[in-house]
């Protein structure tokens, strides 16, 4: 199987409905090059929307991830509060200072599977304040950012928390 963007895409020894590919540079993180991770795609039924959400990513840039700041220094004060009385590995005073020590390891691309049922894209990273849950953005359909937290999986809030649709927010 193969989308443009991204090349052949290989399947995951381990997981059988994972496709990955070669690294890729992603300008939204500044050319790093990252593997992208599809999951359930060979079996959907539509697996252009996810071909379409990896060109929506890979469209974005430096102004999209300034953009994405605020919400990262939300989620960094958080942590921090949730980690007191123990002081943080890191001090983050203003949101131009957080991509210093946010460290992306891998993009994956997946359908939600209850609300919109949209394909999303999820860049999966460590951070410096807190190298145990690491840090998750969300794009609905590699476009909008619609989520920013600690990694769980969770694709939305409103999956996250148990909540219904309409109390959805970015963190």
């Amino acid at each position: 199987m193969q989308i443009a963007q991204l090349g052949r895409l290989s399947k995951d020894a381990e997981l059988d409905d994972w496709l990955i590919s070669a690294p890729v540079a992603v300008p939204y993180l500044g050319g790093a090059e990252l593997e992208f991770v599809l999951e359930g795609m060979e079996g959907d039924a539509q697996p252009q929307e996810f071909a379409t959400a990896v060109a929506n990513f890979l469209a974005k840039g430096k102004v999209e991830q300034t953009l994405a700041a605020p919400h990262i220094l939300e989620a960094y004060a958080a942590a921090v509060a949730a980690m007191a009385p123990q002081k943080p590995a890191c001090t983050i005073d203003n949101d131009s200072d957080v991509w210093q020590h946010v460290q992306a390891e891998e993009v994956r691309v997946c359908r939600r599977q209850q609300g919109d049922r949209k394909v999303y894209v999820q860049v999966v990273a460590d951070c410096d304040w807190d190298h145990e849950h690491g840090l998750q953005l969300v794009f609905r359909e590699g476009g909008s950012l619609s989520r920013v937290s600690l990694f769980d999986d969770h694709l939305t809030y409103s999956d996250a928390y148990g909540l219904p649709e309409d109390m959805d927010r970015i963190s």
